[in-house]
């Protein structure tokens, strides 16, 4: 028989031996330690998962609550605006109404001040009536300075 093919049982044992030490040895010291890292692994993937998820959803809340505070912040500063805006008309309107009242003021002093102006010299130089028949004739020579307007 040939020596290659021939079986030796101790040669069988000693094979089997070692195999089955080496199988032994790498669960011990490799196919464990890799499993435990593996597990570490797939635990840190699930949290890291679940983590962005929270933040997915902590940010869709800050966006919705930063669109309702900027919705809220329009339709104040829209108010503010049309508060304004009406405030100013109202402004506007009543200062016209008491330019007008100003006006009219100045215009009645102003035409106090023409009827006492014009009514002082034609009272000076109005002929007083005589008991006599003939009409008397007075020139009438002076005059008096206009008065000056004067507004309150």
């Amino acid at each position: 028989m040939d020596t290659l093919v021939r079986v030796d049982p101790g040669l069988y044992f000693w094979t089997t031996f070692t195999f089955l030490a080496l199988v032994w040895a790498l669960k011990a010291f490799a196919w464990t330690p890799l499993l435990k890292a593996l597990e570490e692994r797939r635990a840190t993937i699930e949290k890291s998962v679940e983590d962005a998820k929270k933040a997915t959803a902590e940010l869709q809340r800050v966006q919705e609550e930063s669109a309702r505070l900027l919705s809220e912040a329009r339709s104040e500063a829209a108010g503010i605006v049309t508060r304004s805006r009406a405030d100013a008309d109202r402004f506007r309107e009543e200062m016209r109404k008491k330019a007008a009242e100003d006006a009219q003021v100045i215009v009645k002093n102003a035409e106090k001040e023409i009827q006492l102006e014009t009514a002082l010299p034609l009272r000076s130089c109005a002929p007083k009536r005589s008991t006599s028949r003939s009409p008397s004739r007075r020139s009438c020579s002076g005059r008096t300075s206009p008065r000056r307007i004067t507004t309150r």
